[in-house]
């Protein structure tokens, strides 16, 4: 990546502030979205530099010919493909993380569907067999 392509302070303050404010809207409190806003300054650069990477292999595909010495030629996966590869893993790790700040009351999770007390009655099964 060139000096020219390297994210700007008021892109990546922007993405930030996006994050706070779903984080704010969905009830987190102040204090959690301060003890995490490394992991909210993380998510923000990765988000932005997965778009670059998108570009990128948008424009130039996912492979890239190669040389190795004499007469010997071939394709490979492009460096920028193998980095997105690798990126949106830990993205997807990070936005679980960050949505996993949000109140349960807020994300929707706490209606009862009866999973957890199925899961519950099998596991206490499965001890008492085991005495």
């Amino acid at each position: 990546m060139t000096k020219t392509e390297t994210l700007s302070q008021p892109t990546i303050k922007k993405e930030i502030k996006r994050i706070e404010k779903l984080l704010k809207e969905k009830s987190v409190d102040e204090k959690i979205i301060k003890l995490n806003q490394h992991l909210i300054f993380q998510t923000a650069f990765m988000g932005l530099q997965l778009k670059k990477l998108a570009v990128d292999i948008d424009k130039n595909g996912v492979t890239e010919q190669y040389c190795n010495g004499a007469n010997q030629y071939g394709i490979k996966k492009s460096a920028s493909a193998d980095v997105y590869g690798t990126m949106i893993k830990s993205y997807m790790t990070a936005q679980k993380q960050i949505n996993d700040l949000i109140p349960k009351s807020e994300s929707g999770t706490e209606k009862n569907d009866g999973f957890d007390d199925f899961c519950e009655k099998k596991q206490n099964n499965f001890l008492d067999d085991r005495k």
